[in-house]
């Protein structure tokens, strides 16, 4: 018969061996990137407590796994391009990967934020991208301060507001299969701005170079884009916005979204949640975008993904067998998040 101490210790090598494995298949495209965990649960060791902590200790390049938690990481102002990645929202009502105030500074440049959820998000800087995340408030510095020029945000819910501080002219905007709820402005000083498979609560200003299936509900009057194509977006409310529909595909509806007599989405829209997302089958959103897809976040190839799951592999299933057979004695399941 086997030593017991033998069996252990064979296990256990075992196991070290199939982490380093899993260690190798999830991050290889980070070979030379440092993985640094952010977690501020009582008793888990070898962590960073906040996001500030875990930001200074990490180098250009490394990424941050923010873990759920029922107290935020607070503030962080970041100096030097990380990935951030969360466990996404609308998961659980008691954890989140909760970041109070994240500040894009000089020097973040590059910087990925994935499947988090902020109260505030600055950005002061160019080239900063963002992912499935739930922010309240997404803030644009055009000034001396910053410049916050080719920005991008895709399959994210931005519960609140947009934000501009200073006039200075910034260039290159991407927002794509996105929820606007707040209020959304930009100035006119910001130019080449691309609106596709959004929608928009409160839609007060923004020229574009391009606007497509988009869901615009109106905020005070005909909504004005500015834009140089127009194609395929549904205007909501009690404006025709005349300017568009009729034209290119663009389509109104009088539709209110927040009642009982909605046609656009599954169910009222709110911020408490974001499975109302999904458009009604024979809806003015069903099926007429351009090339056939639904308008709004839901439709296109990179369309919304409920809860804001980063696009990053996750474990369904972690078995180790009691006894060791001829193979590894262990049963893992994956399943991709893309």
């Amino acid at each position: 018969m086997l030593d017991k101490t033998y069996l252990r210790r064979r296990k256990l090598n075992i196991m070290k061996k199939i982490v380093f494995i899993l260690a190798g298949i999830l991050f290889s495209s980070g070979l030379f990137a440092n993985i640094i965990r952010l977690n501020n649960n009582a008793g888990v060791l070898g962590t960073y407590l906040t996001a500030q902590a875990a930001h200074n200790a990490a180098s250009a390049g490394d990424t941050i796994h923010v873990e759920t938690s029922v107290f935020s990481y607070g503030n962080v102002t970041c100096t030097k391009p990380l990935v951030w990645i969360g466990n996404g929202y609308f998961q659980d009502g008691t954890k989140a990967s909760y970041l109070d105030y994240i500040s894009m500074n000089a020097g973040s440049g590059g910087s990925v934020l994935l499947g988090l959820y902020c109260a505030d998000v600055s950005v002061q800087t160019s080239n900063i991208s963002i992912q499935r995340a739930s922010l309240c408030n997404l803030a644009f510095y055009a000034s001396t301060v910053g410049q916050c020029s080719n920005f991008n945000i895709t399959q994210s819910f931005v519960r609140c507001a947009t934000t501009v501080s200073g006039t200075s002219s910034c260039s290159g905007f991407n927002f794509t299969n996105t929820i606007f709820y707040g209020m959304f402005t930009l100035p006119s000083s910001f130019t080449n701005i691309v609106y596709a498979q959004n929608y928009f609560h409160s839609f007060n200003g923004g020229s574009a170079a391009t606007a497509t299936n988009n869901i615009f509900r109106e905020y005070s009057g005909v909504i004005a884009l500015y834009a140089s194509t127009v194609y395929n977006n549904l205007f909501v409310g009690s404006q025709t916005n005349s300017f568009y529909v009729g034209l290119n595909g663009n389509l109104y509806s009088n539709t209110s979204v927040t009642s009982t007599a909605n046609t656009v989405f599954v169910s009222n829209v709110t911020t408490s949640t974001d499975n109302w997302v999904n458009v009604k089958l024979g809806g003015p959103a069903y099926n007429n975008g351009l090339g056939g897809t639904h308008i709004g976040p839901i439709g296109g190839s990179n369309y919304y993904r409920l809860g804001g799951i980063p696009p990053v592999p996750s474990f369904t299933q972690f078995q180790i067998q009691g006894v060791p057979v001829n193979t590894l004695p262990v049963i893992i399941s994956t399943k991709s998040n893309n």
